[in-house]
């Protein structure tokens, strides 16, 4: 609600911000199950501690690893982010 606010009242752009992209278009609707799933599993702590600390990252990937019993779910995380919140070019009919 907040970033949607700031871009909607044009304030500073935010880093790597397309002026013509709305937040509506970034697919965080469809998305927002999927995190509200993750946290409710892997509480928002060992998110914090990534960000944070110098072992917070492997605990987070630990902890991934220990909850989704999948080497590659922290990574697939990180990526489905990554492409959620890069803007796309939107295709030219």
């Amino acid at each position: 609600i907040i970033a949607r606010d700031h871009l909607e009242n044009h304030k500073t752009p935010l880093s790597g911000e397309d002026p013509n992209l709305s937040l509506g278009d970034m697919g965080y609707d469809e998305y927002t199950h999927i995190i509200k799933n993750i946290i409710s599993k892997i509480p928002l702590s060992f998110f914090s501690d990534a960000m944070f600390n110098k072992d917070g990252l492997e605990n987070l990937s630990k902890k991934f690893d220990e909850v989704f019993e999948d080497k590659e779910s922290l990574i697939r995380f990180a990526n489905n982010l990554k492409n959620l919140y890069t803007p796309q070019k939107k295709m030219q009919k």
